[in-house]
């Protein structure tokens, strides 16, 4: 279990099923990319993507919700302040807004879009002891640092 978090923290992270992401200013930095003709495009984190296969891996299903309608955000997720005060634990980027980082439970170290859902899955898996079972296959005895 990750040491640093109170035990009434690391409780709620125990039976987490569920992780709700949104789009803009958690899975991208918020900004928006428009090419000549129009389209708009996103910039995602590599770190968040393994992320959400690690979570799905350890069978907590992943949902994103999204005030935009988007192809990019279609094409990256194929494979919100009142939910907030909802959900049972609530975690934000370092760079949220601060009536978001009031409500959270968790403030990431990272921004959006640069692997604060990285850092949050981190926190989620290890507190369900899951985490090393799942990157074990990404780390190799020869790469460990002591």
């Amino acid at each position: 279990m990750p040491s640093g978090l109170p035990v009434e923290v690391r409780e709620k992270l125990e039976p987490i099923r569920l992780v709700v992401l949104d789009v803009d200013g958690v899975l991208t930095d918020g900004s928006l990319f428009y090419s000549g003709d129009g389209e708009e495009y996103k910039r995602f984190s590599v770190r968040d993507g393994l992320a959400i296969r690690l979570l799905l891996r350890a069978g907590i299903q992943v949902a994103v919700i999204s005030g935009r309608p988007s192809v990019a955000v279609l094409a990256r997720c194929s494979a919100a302040l009142p939910l907030l005060a909802r959900a049972g634990f609530a975690a934000c980027p370092t760079d949220a807004a601060p009536e978001v980082i009031a409500a959270c439970d968790l403030v990431c170290g990272a921004e959006g879009g640069r692997g604060a859902v990285r850092e949050l899955a981190e926190v989620v898996l290890k507190a369900q002891g899951r985490w090393t079972e799942l990157v074990s296959g990404w780390v190799t005895p020869g790469m460990q640092r002591g």
